[in-house]
């Protein structure tokens, strides 16, 4: 907050039209936020129709759309009332920190180990004809998840320290209410796996690749990338047939 607007704008106040580079400076501000309310709001209409199918059977899209607008609309009034700047303060001090870290390491997790980031190599290899360097592998496998989790329990130590509770001054429970915005976030996360489990119908990532790739993975093991093509060109006999037995194996 004080880089944005205290440090860049007396910054700005120094150059040379001045009126003009604050102008674009704050257009900026402006549209970066519009962008990160665009990618939220669509993760959490998506978010809620997966999770209560409902929905969307009762309603239709645009409707659902609008009263999701309406009730962000008024959770958002919080920060205008006069008390707004301290609500701020506390969203932008719990909310932003151990939360974030966290869906960066499940993200970190998934894609590194779960799916494994070979067979992401797989699927570039098979769409670009590039490689994921074996460096980069390593540092999403290895170095970004240790760093982070590091991280974590750093600012789990400090938010629990003594030294930083008697700097904020805060009551307990303004501290106890901004541990949620943290908390809570983590537990709806957990949350998002009950789709997978409730409804039959919930869609494969492995369907989704053969689809869009024309290969099955076999996963026969952890370690096991290798995978089978499932689209293979037109036979001799102009019908299109299985390609049974051509496996490749991706190291």
């Amino acid at each position: 907050m004080d880089l944005a607007f205290v440090a860049y704008p007396g910054l700005l106040a120094t150059m040379g039209g001045a009126n003009f580079w604050s102008v674009i400076f704050f257009l900026m501000l402006v549209t970066l936020g519009v962008d990160s309310v665009f990618g939220n709001f669509d993760f959490y209409q998506t978010y809620f129709s997966d999770l209560f199918p409902i929905i969307l059977e009762k309603m239709r899209r645009e409707y659902y759309c609008v009263l999701l607008t309406a009730f962000c609309f008024l959770c958002s009034l919080t920060f205008t009332n006069r008390a707004g700047f301290y609500t701020f303060g506390l969203f932008d001090g719990y909310a932003c920190g151990v939360s974030l870290l966290y869906c960066l390491l499940m993200e970190l997790i998934f894609f590194g180990w779960l799916f494994g980031i070979d067979k992401l190599d797989v699927l570039l290899q098979k769409r670009t004809g590039e490689n994921i360097p074996v460096f980069v592998r390593w540092v999403i496998k290895i170095f970004i998840p240790i760093f982070t989790i590091i991280m974590i329990i750093i600012n789990l130590i400090g938010e629990f320290s003594e030294k930083k509770s008697i700097e904020r001054g805060w009551p307990g429970w303004i501290t106890g209410l901004g541990r949620l915005l943290f908390v809570i976030p983590i537990l709806c996360g957990f949350m998002g796996i009950i789709p997978a489990f409730r409804y039959k119908k919930t869609i494969n990532i492995y369907d989704l690749i053969e689809k869009q790739y024309g290969i099955r993975f076999n996963c026969n093991g952890y370690m096991d990338h290798s995978y089978v093509e499932v689209n293979a060109p037109k036979a001799a006999g102009g019908e299109t047939e299985l390609a049974e037995g051509v496996k490749n194996n991706i190291e």
